[in-house]
């Protein structure tokens, strides 16, 4: 069955910039004449990109797809017990064990004290954390976050994320 699709929220301007700065760098080499180097680079840029970067979210009657070029991940609607909106730096601090401004922010963040968030967003702001029944909360970015969160058939919770 076919569900309702949620594109991923723009870029943040920070992203980009972070995204241009590592891909200047990493290509620096071609302007040396390693043109094997570079394209080498390009290619693992590439697959870092259709691995780790979403971009679109799904949800139909078994819960939510997140959708990948490369793959898919599916969370159970039953697993989700509770949704938040926040901002990005209402989570601050995190220890990083992922992609940190190359095309957004994605992987495993550490929480001191309150444990692993699994982070998957390309904007720092407005966005939606599901808590799940047998994992660590998913932190998303869709477009539009009150529309993703209704099509899920939840309510955000009153009150900061702690």
């Amino acid at each position: 069955m076919n569900g309702q699709r949620f594109e991923l929220k723009p870029m943040d301007r920070l992203f980009w910039a972070v995204t241009a700065v590592c891909v200047a760098v990493l290509l620096l080499p071609a302007f040396g004449g390693r043109i094997d180097m570079a394209a080498g680079i390009a290619l693992i840029l590439t697959l870092m990109a259709g691995w780790f970067r979403p971009i679109a979210y799904e949800v139909d009657s078994e819960g939510l797809r997140i959708i990948y070029p490369m793959r898919w991940r599916r969370i159970v609607r039953q697993k989700i017990v509770k949704a938040w909106r926040l901002d990005y730096r209402t989570l601050s601090p995190m220890i990083r064990v992922g992609v940190g401004g190359f095309l957004g922010i994605f992987g495993m963040f550490y929480r001191p004290g309150k444990g692993w968030v699994d982070v998957s967003v390309t904007s720092a702001r407005d966005l939606v954390l599901l808590e799940r029944q047998d994992s660590c909360p998913l932190l998303l970015s869709p477009q539009d976050p009150a529309a993703f969160l209704r099509s899920l058939g939840m309510t955000p919770e009153p009150g900061p994320y702690v």
